[in-house]
């Protein structure tokens, strides 16, 4: 393997962790995790060893990404909400601490490698989706579809990933068919485990587009 590769594998290993911990905090810096429990929620999605994990977490530390405020807990910092959100915004351009070309891949490729049977959200996709939909419908229902998103991707399998892609571009089309949005719909969350808010949730949306 190249340096180049090397150094791509590493960084998008620690653009995971960041994105990992962005989520679990949804980007409050005052969201702290057990540590514990946030490697038992890696060991649940991935293959990487715990010892190149925390080589990489001490990496983003001691790039200020991330902090370890208290014993066995860590939060994301200020800084390391700017980086990650910079690169969803910016997917193209280097960030301070990743490659364009490894921010690519990631929102890219429907697989990182190294995570077993993971399938990722193509956030570029699902993101514009979700920007047409704010501006058709109200922030309500985005905040609601965001929710979701985040949800599928915790807890979905490659199927549901898949499928939520589709219902978000059939959302946001100026004209959505009921029945594709119920279809797709069903098939993206069968596998969520909170499965009355789901389903209070597509009732909210079933009124949008009627």
């Amino acid at each position: 393997m190249s340096d180049l590769e090397q150094l791509k594998q590493k960084q998008k290993l620690r653009y995971w962790l960041l994105k990992e911990i962005y989520n679990e905090t949804n980007g409050n810096t005052d969201t702290q995790l057990l540590t514990k429990t946030f490697f038992d929620s890696l060991d649940a999605k991935s293959t990487v060893s715990l010892e190149k994990i925390e080589v990489a977490l001490k990496y983003l530390e001691n790039e200020g990404l991330i902090e370890y405020p208290y014993f066995q807990g860590l939060a994301i910092t200020h800084e390391g909400i700017r980086e990650f959100e910079d690169s969803l915004l910016e997917p193209n351009e280097d960030t301070e601490h990743f490659l364009s070309i490894v921010i690519q891949e990631y929102h890219e490729g429907d697989k990182y490698q190294g995570i077993s049977n993971s399938t990722i959200i193509n956030h570029s996709t699902v993101r514009d989706s979700l920007n047409n939909i704010q501006q058709n419908y109200d922030d309500e229902l985005f905040e609601a579809l965001k929710a979701v998103s985040e949800a599928i991707e915790k807890f979905g399998d490659k199927n549901a990933k898949e499928n939520f892609e589709a219902f978000s571009e059939e959302m946001a089309k100026n004209k959505p068919r009921p029945s594709v949005l119920k279809s797709l719909w069903s098939a993206a969350t069968k596998a969520l485990p909170t499965s009355s808010q789901i389903l209070s949730i597509y009732n909210f949306i079933e009124n949008h587009v009627r």
